[in-house]
């Protein structure tokens, strides 16, 4: 791509580059592409209003269709791109308004469905083994159709990195500006803006706070118009609106006077077709607002609400962890359609069609008319998190918990049936909360590693080779690791000096590493490897990792030798403290490590900074599957009772809310976290 992409580069092509200089540029339509009033600068506002049946988005779609590496062996990309910038630069040249089918290279590139369309549909008329342009339009107008024309084909071809946006916590949520650019809402509760160059963030809105122990921007939107507003919702329960980088408007959403846990937090923003904001919360509800009075109330789901659409014809879009969808039509329920698993994400395909996705790794696309179900595919095995939708190229990013976005194509769309089929997927390092097209074709998403990754298709703004490199070998050690993690490490043909059995988060894992190796490296590898964050994780891993190394060695609490064997118990250790005394630990199988270490350490006058190391240490020797933190003590049966009876009042059965909080120590906000996300 890059090779055709800069000045001088046609001279490079020998006999090609003659017929390569042959232009293009201009549409079928005069009247609606070649409109001399519109300047060049709109063609974003343009392309993201064509429609599925213009010339051009048909021609787009077509190509889509093509295998992505028939399309870059033919050069088609690079060789339409070529043609269409030299004309929008040199719209007088005689030659560029000519291509000579007869050329090796152009019909090669013109082999692929939808190439030569995309020439016809930008103006040229096909002659006897040529393309050209008539000569009754202005080179003005040869020119603003070209630049159209070449900007459309930033939805073909292969997606590249373009841009790494760093946040200071996990990345939760990303929204298209209508002026261009995209807003990134994350975990440190901060909303960063940035312009189209993908530069540092232009600027850094501060309003969310802490509640509850929890941060978090959770949701942004913008309605259409000249110079919206952005919205941001978070889990402090409100939602804030900004007006030129400043805090306009800002009110309490959710949960009030409704009882239970996180009720408050606010999940989901998008807009209504006439431009009020829409929220979803956890407490259930989808509330409509006109600025900060809301105007519309809709209940009727029994979980959290994670997504909501609007649509034309006064209807909004709800999903729901209680595995429907719900279509709602001038404050009705209109369709209700169901799942087999919590819907985490949902988007607008056209004014008739949605997409939907969540636990169970399938998409899929419903009829808004009748409700029906027209097509679906498992394209993952995690959870789908967030969803998109290109009018333009026609495709939907589905992005997943396992850090992959798949993009899929809804084809052959009827009444009654349609297909789906993946055209690609893009990898990241951790887990992809949010996805957005950007207006430029770009496509933007939102990382658990901190980052928002923009990943484009114009040559123009990719990154540095250098740069995609680098990402593309760190993505490659990560799925290293994790083969080796979840085949056990020796069975893929690496053995490891350590290997525990952990769990976090709820999840059964496996920490495994070498003797030598930095713990610092060890948890990263971990966290990325089990797509985990890591600035939330890392102290605990390294701890960890640390006491385990210092425990087979000489420092610590380790151990200095093996078993005695001499005391009656099943296990006796002596063993190296932090003070350096030399001392011996027993204990026998099936005590409790935590007694054993404080009995220990009471013995011995040892401080409870050092409990943790002992604790871990009797794990280890024990074959007790060790946990990261120090466990709080187990709750009451009454404060159990308590904690179930307020996950369940979210709407969650009581299987589901015992075995989270189970899984989450019994603490009812990390349960909600692991069920909501």
């Amino acid at each position: 791509f890059d090779h055709c992409s800069h000045p001088g580069a046609m001279e490079e092509c020998g006999e090609d580059a003659e017929a390569l200089a042959q232009a293009l540029a201009m549409s079928v339509e005069p009247s609606s592409v070649l409109d001399g009033n519109v300047p060049s600068q709109t063609a974003l506002h343009n392309l993201a209003a064509v429609t599925p049946t213009t010339p051009i988005s048909s021609a787009v779609q077509t190509l889509r269709k093509n295998d992505l590496v028939a399309l870059a062996d033919a050069g088609t990309i690079q060789v339409i791109s070529t043609l269409l910038k030299n004309l929008a630069d040199s719209p007088t040249e005689d030659k560029y308004r000519k291509i000579r089918l007869s050329n090796n290279k152009i019909a090669k590139a013109l082999s692929c469905g939808g190439a030569e369309a995309m020439l016809l549909a930008s103006g040229f008329s096909k002659g006897d083994g040529i393309l050209e342009i008539s000569g009754m339009h202005s080179d003005e107008e040869v020119a603003a159709s070209a630049q159209r024309a070449l900007e459309a084909l930033n939805w073909c071809g292969p997606f590249l990195l373009s841009a790494q946006l760093a946040a200071g916590e996990p990345v939760r949520c990303v929204c298209t500006l209508p002026g261009g650019g995209l807003a990134t809402g994350a975990m440190d509760n901060v909303v960063r803006i940035y312009t189209p160059d993908y530069g540092t963030p232009s600027q850094q809105l501060v309003g969310h706070e802490r509640r509850a122990g929890s941060d978090g921007v959770l949701a942004l939107s913008t309605a259409a118009g000249v110079a919206p507003d952005l919205f941001s919702g978070g889990r402090d329960g409100k939602i804030i609106q900004w007006r030129d980088g400043s805090k306009a408007e800002a009110w309490a959403a959710h949960g009030q006077g409704i009882q239970g846990t996180n009720v408050h937090v606010v999940s989901c923003l998008s807009h209504t077709a006439d431009g009020l904001l829409i929220s979803g919360g956890w407490d259930k509800t989808v509330r409509v607002w006109d600025g900060p009075r809301q105007v519309q109330l809709l209940e009727g789901h029994s979980v959290a609400v994670n997504a909501v659409v609007g649509l034309p014809c006064s209807r909004i879009v709800s999903a729901s962890g209680d595995q429907t969808v719900v279509v709602w039509k001038e404050g009705l329920k209109q369709h209700t359609l169901s799942h087999a698993s919590p819907v985490r994400a949902t988007c607008a395909c056209g004014d008739h069609h949605l997409a939907t996705a969540g636990n169970d790794g399938v998409v899929r696309i419903w009829n808004l008319e009748n409700g029906r179900q027209l097509a679906e595919k498992k394209v993952v095995d995690a959870y789908i998190l967030a969803l998109a939708f290109c009018a333009v190229s026609g495709e939907i990013a589905a992005g997943a918990d396992d850090g992959s976005v798949v993009l899929l194509l809804a084809e052959d769309i009827s009444t009654t049936s349609a297909s789906l089929r993946v055209a690609g997927t893009l990898h990241h390092r951790a887990e992809v909360f949010g996805a957005a097209f950007l207006l430029n074709g770009d496509l933007a998403v939102a990382c658990g590693d901190s980052n928002c990754i923009v990943w484009t298709r114009n040559a123009s703004r990719c990154a540095p080779v250098g740069i995609r490199d680098q990402y593309a070998a760190h993505l490659q050690a990560i799925s290293a690791a994790r083969g080796a993690v979840s085949g056990g490490g020796a069975s893929h043909g690496q053995s490891w000096n350590f290997s525990f059995p952990v769990e976090l988060s709820g999840r059964k894992l496996r920490l495994e590493w070498n003797r030598g190796e930095q713990a610092e490296t060890v948890a990263q590898r971990f966290c990325e490897s089990n797509a985990l964050d890591v600035n939330q994780h890392r102290s605990d891993i390294v701890t960890f990792v640390t006491q385990q190394q210092q425990s087979a060695g000489s420092g610590g609490m380790g151990a200095v030798s093996g078993p005695t064997g001499t005391s009656g118990n099943d296990f006796t250790y002596p063993v190296e403290v932090a003070d350096g005394r030399r001392l011996t630990i027993s204990w026998n199988r099936g005590d409790d490590p935590q007694l054993v270490a404080r009995s220990f350490a009471q013995q011995n006058m040892i401080g409870p900074d050092e409990l943790p190391a002992i604790v871990d240490f009797v794990q280890q020797v024990s074959g007790v599957q060790p946990t990261f933190a120090q466990q709080a003590p187990v709750p009451s049966p009454a404060a159990q009772q308590q904690a179930l009876v307020q996950v369940m009042e979210m709407g969650f059965d009581e299987p589901t809310a015992r075995g989270a909080l189970q899984a989450a120590g019994w603490s009812v906000e990390a349960a909600v976290q692991r069920l909501f996300g």
